[in-house]
């Protein structure tokens, strides 16, 4: 009778087997593919290089060699029951490349889906021969795959039965369950040991006789400020030269007060009361030596907070409402490159100036006065000597003198540049 379910090993695979043997190299098969054949149970080809209709493919979840026959490499996967709808009539095994290693056929069977009012898991094998399964991969990944419950069982079997011949515990701690290490010392710090009932005696023992010792050593004729030993004593304030609970609070009720008037360090001064007078009196309101308003020379370029450059730009009014009061029209004077002269008022040095305007420079009005020198010719009748520039009959000619002249483009004294800035707040 003529084999009808059989598997292969394809061309591809059968190269990739090869070629893993001679270079002791691993065939890394990762995958298995199920199909319906496109509707009729298929004949395996080694030349094919898919399945005739594939359905689905998913992770190995057991690949290992069969313990009866160590030429043969046995692969399962399981297909949940939220899957189905088709039938089961080829397989296919692929490698971590995608390349179809092995191609069988199988049983035609019906994998119902849930909806379809029938569900299982089913578990499809494949038993592929093969001449050297030491050069295959027989590992799985699994955390990509879904265990068949005789696996699983198993494991976990395998897990316990280790678990339980192992003295691989976690420690005991003061949070978790765990192992522990007896002690009878009765002087340990540990916190990893438990005490033995023999320790846990001594520590006894030695209590009781402290207890024992500690009742005998007071006679009983002792008294604590005037009252027996042989009886709870009670004490009050009194007794000990305290306060009563009523001196307490009066003194706590004084110490609040006495803080409360205090300023507190971190506000920096916003819980001064009027700080109008407190300003006042550090000298620093109006009419002090530096109001607001005042140009002073900075030796940087960028002003300290509350100061502003006198650069000619406006500031915020409403902001700075007592600076306005020295520059009304909201704009300071520009001080850059200027001196700065004193008002002359009602004095009659600079007159008809007002205040904060400017001034070109100019050169007070003043006179040259021009020498000539004489030089002797034979026409003078004062000595044979007319000034320089006259005629041979010793009078001035008619022509012009010029004056030479040095310096830059102003007038200016010796000075040092500073950064004027004005007190805004």
């Amino acid at each position: 009778m003529t084999t009808k379910y059989f598997a292969l090993l394809t061309r591809l695979g059968a190269d990739k087997l090869a070629n893993a043997a001679a270079l002791g190299t691993k065939l890394n098969i990762t995958h298995m593919a199920v199909g319906d054949g496109g509707g009729t149970l298929p004949t395996p080809d080694t030349t094919q290089t898919r399945l005739v209709n594939e359905r689905r493919r998913a992770a190995i979840n057991v690949l290992s060699v069969d313990p009866k026959n160590t030429h043969q490499i046995i692969a399962e996967q399981v297909i949940p029951e939220s899957e189905g709808g088709w039938w089961i009539r080829e397989i296919g095994l692929f490698d971590k490349d995608g390349i179809l290693i092995a191609v069988g056929n199988c049983a035609e069977t019906y994998k119902p889906q849930l909806q379809e009012g029938s569900g299982r898991t089913q578990t499809i094998r494949m038993v592929l021969i093969v001449s050297h399964t030491e050069a295959v991969t027989l590992k799985i990944d699994p955390s990509v795959v879904l265990a068949t419950r005789e696996y699983a069982d198993a494991v976990v079997k395998n897990a316990i039965n280790e678990h339980e011949k192992s003295r691989r515990h976690p420690d005991a701690t003061l949070r978790e369950k765990g192992f522990v290490v007896l002690s009878n010392a009765v002087d340990s710090n540990s916190e990893t040991q438990a005490a033995t009932p023999k320790a846990v005696k001594a520590a006894y023992d030695v209590a009781n006789a402290a207890n024992n010792n500690a009742n005998g050593r007071v006679p009983a004729g002792r008294k604590v400020n005037g009252k027996a030993l042989h009886a709870d004593i009670s004490l009050n304030a009194g007794d000990v030269g305290a306060y009563n609970k009523g001196e307490t609070d009066a003194r706590v009720n004084e110490a609040k007060n006495l803080a409360n008037a205090r300023l507190e360090k971190s506000k920096n001064g916003a819980d001064i009361p009027n700080k109008d007078v407190f300003v006042k009196n550090l000298g620093l309101g109006e009419g002090s030596a530096l109001p607001v308003g005042v140009p002073v020379p900075w030796p940087l370029e960028i002003p300290p907070t509350g100061w502003l450059k006198c650069n000619g730009s406006t500031f915020d009014r409403e902001k700075y409402p007592k600076l306005t009061l020295a520059y009304p029209s909201g704009v300071l004077p520009d001080l850059r490159g200027e001196f700065i002269r004193g008002w002359s008022e009602k004095r009659n040095v600079d007159r008809g100036r007002m205040l904060l305007s400017s001034q070109d420079d100019s050169f007070k009005a003043h006179d040259h006065f021009f020498s000539h020198s004489w030089a002797a010719t034979g026409l003078d009748p004062t000595g044979g000597r007319h000034p320089v520039g006259a005629d041979a009959g010793g009078y001035l000619a008619n022509i012009a003198i010029t004056t030479e002249y040095s310096g830059g483009p102003e007038t200016r004294p010796r000075n040092i540049a500073f950064n004027y800035i004005v007190r805004a707040a």
